[in-house]
């Protein structure tokens, strides 16, 4: 994937944003999901940071290019 526009730009930002704040929210001590099933748990934190990493990656690029 790579951004082409300022709309896919505003839209992976923002997307990014709520892939940090479940993140967040995912490494609380009281998440249910942690504490029920932990392998799920670690399934969607390395989810989470794969995709952070990725949009992370387009952002920077899109922003060397502008």
């Amino acid at each position: 994937m790579i951004i082409v526009n300022d709309l896919q730009y505003q839209t992976t930002k923002q997307r990014l944003e709520g892939f940090k704040k479940s993140l967040i929210c995912l490494k609380q001590p009281s998440n249910e999901i942690r504490q029920k099933n932990p392998i799920l748990w670690k399934a969607n934190i390395d989810a989470l940071e794969s995709f952070i990493e990725e949009f992370t990656e387009l952002i920077d690029e899109y922003e060397r290019l502008i």
